[in-house]
């Protein structure tokens, strides 16, 4: 199939007879169409908003480096990568801001950040397919310097700290709290 359709009727032609519609046989032809991008922090809940023809509560997919997605991808489950978010299923759709139901899945990334994750995903009991158009992006912090010396520094005294990372851009902004303090609300 060429496109994406929510329903498709059969055209039949037997042997050398006329054309013939059959309206009660239907087909869904299913399709991930995006996002395109997916941009994820590290340890945070993230909710993916599935965009595509045949989306259906049930579906599961996965993300996967892109070198080797394909035949890991065919593998399905047994590729799943816990640190990637391992498999997620797309839930039932919840009422959005304008009426629209929009399914959606939850996962959480860990572990190092990582660039250009793959989709793999399956439409109910359907095989697993590779969606190299839907890329994931996991932001975090992989190490931080203070520059001119050690991890170290004085009060009331001006200290440049540099991050290395994923998804480090101008305007990201840090504060510092005790190690004990169990989040940063």
């Amino acid at each position: 199939f060429a496109t994406a359709r929510e329903r498709s009727a059969l055209c039949y032609r037997h042997a050398d007879k006329p054309w013939r519609m059959y309206v009660g046989l239907r087909l869904l032809v299913a399709q991930i169409q995006g996002p395109a991008r997916t941009l994820a922090a590290a340890g945070v809940e993230e909710r993916l908003t599935p965009v595509g023809v045949g989306i259906a509560p049930g579906d599961r997919g996965m993300w996967l480096r892109a070198d080797g997605a394909g035949a890991a991808c065919a593998l399905g489950e047994a590729s799943a990568v816990p640190q990637f978010g391992g498999v997620w299923t797309v839930q039932t759709p919840v009422v959005t801001a304008t009426g629209t139901p929009s399914p959606h899945a939850l996962f959480t990334t860990s572990g190092a950040p990582v660039a250009g994750l793959v989709l793999c995903y399956r439409f109910a009991q359907e095989p697993w397919r590779l969606y190299e158009g839907s890329v994931l992006d996991t932001y975090g912090l992989s190490a931080l310097a203070v520059v001119g010396g050690s991890n170290v520094a004085v009060v009331r005294s001006p200290t440049l700290v540099t991050f290395n990372g994923v998804g480090i851009r101008d305007g990201d902004s840090a504060f510092w709290v005790p190690a004990a303090t169990l989040s940063c609300a």
